[in-house]
């Protein structure tokens, strides 16, 4: 069993209200669809936030990390809305274990079932900083660890604008700054050739680009 199965394991016994993966499939407009996919400001007071993600946040975290949800940016948004940070110590152990198995299992896998833009952007505004999951990173190498960061250099950041207690803006400096001070060493886990040369030229230049120098989406 991986990490991250057994990460989904303890998630699924910490909410007792879950009714197991057998009942994670969907169908468009159910209520489980409109509370995942529809904005923050639409069709709240359909639902007792709290309490449905007591029920559905184990389903949405399998779906996420198997690649069927897709649309990242509407994740973060779901969590922070029903204030997760203040669940009970277990839950909250259990979700936070699932994102770090979760992170770890993109870097070590290329390509990834979510493309490590999408995976960054969500661990990093559930957990309120980007910082960890770049140490992450660049603890664990590899030609795979590698190849994402060359996506990472062409792909954007879907940033979701309706997290509060999250700092885009330094979050960019901060991917900016460990690409200056890491990327060369994870570059060179890739093949010598001509994605490793124009990787490697890429990140060269970063040195006379501004903030701004990720591809980025706001929502």
């Amino acid at each position: 069993m991986t990490d991250l199965a057994a990460a989904l394991l303890r998630l699924s016994d910490a909410f007792p209200d879950d009714p197991g993966p057998a009942h994670d499939p969907f169908e468009i407009k159910d209520r489980f669809d409109i509370f995942v996919w529809h904005g923050p400001y639409v069709f709240v007071d359909d639902f007792d936030m709290p309490a449905q993600m007591r029920i559905w946040a184990p389903r949405i975290l399998r779906l996420l990390t198997s690649g069927e949800l897709t649309y990242t940016r509407v994740i973060a948004p779901r969590f922070a809305q029903c204030g997760w940070p203040g669940w009970p110590p277990h839950r909250r152990t259990a979700v936070e274990d699932v994102l770090r198995a979760w992170w770890a299992a993109t870097l070590s896998t290329h390509p990834s079932p979510i493309p490590v833009t999408g995976v960054l952007t969500v661990v990093s505004q559930l957990s309120g900083g980007v910082e960890p999951w770049l140490a992450t990173w660049s603890a664990v190498g590899g030609v795979a660890a590698a190849r994402h960061l060359g996506d990472l250099l062409h792909d954007y950041l879907p940033w979701s604008s309706f997290v509060d207690d999250f700092d885009q803006e330094a979050a960019q400096d901060a991917i900016r700054a460990w690409l200056l001070r890491d990327g060369v060493d994870l570059l060179l886990a890739l093949p010598p050739g001509e994605a490793q040369d124009s990787a490697l030229a890429e990140l060269a230049e970063l040195e006379d680009k501004g903030l701004w120098w990720l591809p980025h989406q706001w929502w």
